[in-house]
């Protein structure tokens, strides 16, 4: 994925909003081994994109602390 001429935070929030709500309409119809499997994937994604924006805002570090993403990745 290229930034474009967005920053690493504009880029991932509305991906990550978009993935919440999928979450919350997928959650009520899943079962629970269903449910710990998204988990599991979604922090994976998670873990990818907080690296990927790490990466992307190695110049703009305020960038990287604005992405809510990021803020608990280690």
């Amino acid at each position: 994925m290229k930034l474009r001429r967005k920053t690493a935070s504009e880029t991932l929030k509305p991906l990550f909003e978009e993935l919440e709500r999928i979450i919350g309409l997928a959650s009520q119809k899943t079962t629970r081994d269903e449910g710990r499997s998204i988990l599991v994937s979604v922090t994976r994604l998670a873990q990818a994109a907080g690296t990927w924006a790490k990466d992307m805002s190695a110049t703009a570090p305020e960038d990287f602390a604005a992405s809510k993403v990021c803020r608990t990745y280690p």
